[in-house]
Order: C-alpha cells, then structure tokens, then sequence
C-alpha cells in the first residue's frame, strides 16, 4: 500500500546579519503572493511557529526568582541581590518590551480599523462619567445623526454603481 502523501505548508524565515534584512519565504504559493485561501493555513503556521520557537529560545534565558508568598500579600517584590537582580530584571524588561512593541506593531499596522474602533468604544465608555445626561443626551443625539448621515451617503454611493 502505498504511502499517502502529505499536504504540508511550510513558512520559512530567513536572516541576512549583513544586510540586517530578513526574508519570508511560503511553500507552497500560487503566484508572487499568498493565497486568500491558504491566509489561514500561514497565519497559524507563523503563531504557532513563533510561540513554540519563542519559548524554546526565551526558556534559556535566566529568570528571576519567583515571589514570596509575603511579597506577593504586599504585591511587592524584593531583589535579593539588588545588584545582579535589578540588572537580570531590566535585561528581561528589555526582551518583554521588545516583543510587546513588535507584536502591538503588527497589529495596529494590520488591524487599523479594529484598533480605531476598540479606541472609539473605549472613548465612548470613559465619556459617559462625569457628564450630565443632558450632555450625554446630546452625545448620542450627534452620533446618530452622524450615522444618518454615513448610511444615507453610502446608499446613494451603491445606487450610483448600480447605475
């Protein structure tokens, strides 16, 4: 019986140090471009990728000692050799921060209208305290004419392609 042939997907990421320039290569594509169908397929590939590589990498590096039950009552968290710890501590702070502003990077480079509507909620939630209902009031009244106003140029926007 013969042996049945995977389907496999392969992301592959390549370094030039000279250059300082990296390379992303997909296996297997249609064309110069990813595939809407296999956007999925590499988008899993790459999180499940990074995580796993991620954790093997970063495993090896030094970690601080874990809090105290005491520290952790005070939610307070003291280096015992103030020295070695505080400097392992912002070396670890570096790496977290590195990662944390890639990450958020890439998500507000390609979620832009996500993270602008997230802001206009979070807006909207923090605006209701400490105003009036009246102020309140006129806040909603302003945002629905707004969205009157929105829809009915989209729908003369659709009837004129139509046409």
């Amino acid at each position: 019986m013969a042996a049945e042939k995977r389907k496999l997907h392969k992301v592959t990421f390549t370094t030039d140090l000279e250059s300082q320039r990296v390379n992303v290569g997909f296996s297997p594509r249609k064309g110069r471009e990813v595939t809407n169908e296999d956007t999925h397929i590499y988008l899993n590939t790459i999180l499940s990728g990074a995580h796993v590589g991620m954790l093997s990498i970063l495993s090896t590096l030094p970690i601080l000692r874990p809090a105290t039950p005491e520290e952790k009552e005070l939610n307070a968290y003291i280096f015992k050799d103030e020295k070695r710890d505080n400097a392992l501590f912002k070396s670890r702070k570096q790496i977290y921060d590195g990662i944390a502003n890639t990450f958020n990077m890439i998500l507000n480079e390609a979620f832009p209208d996500v993270v602008y509507v997230e802001n206009t909620r979070k807006y909207q939630q923090e605006f209701v305290f400490g105003k009036s209902n009246e102020e309140i009031d006129e806040y909603q009244k302003s945002i629905e004419e707004l969205a009157n106003m929105i829809r009915t140029k989209e729908e003369e926007k659709e009837k004129e392609k139509e046409v």
